[in-house]
């Protein structure tokens, strides 16, 4: 019974979990284009319009969560 119960609140976790990665992606992609940074950066962030601005696909969360938090809250 408690590893029925135990593998049902894991299930029940990993979906929330997915769910919420699922929400945050969408709310980027919408600032994304918002905030107009398909401009510089391009279409899906690997192409940008000069060399100064950085590739922003396939960053790692580390390097692009505080950049998208500033973003959010100053432009």
């Amino acid at each position: 019974m408690m590893r029925k119960l135990a593998a049902l609140i894991s299930i029940l976790a990993l979906g929330w979990i997915v769910s919420a990665q699922a929400d945050d992606i969408a709310d980027g992609a919408k600032l994304y284009i918002d905030k107009a940074c398909i401009t510089c950066h391009g279409e899906n962030g690997s192409k940008p319009l000069i060399p100064a601005y950085p590739k922003l696909a396939g960053q790692n969360a580390d390097y692009a969560t505080p950049l998208y938090t500033t973003i959010r809250l100053t432009h």
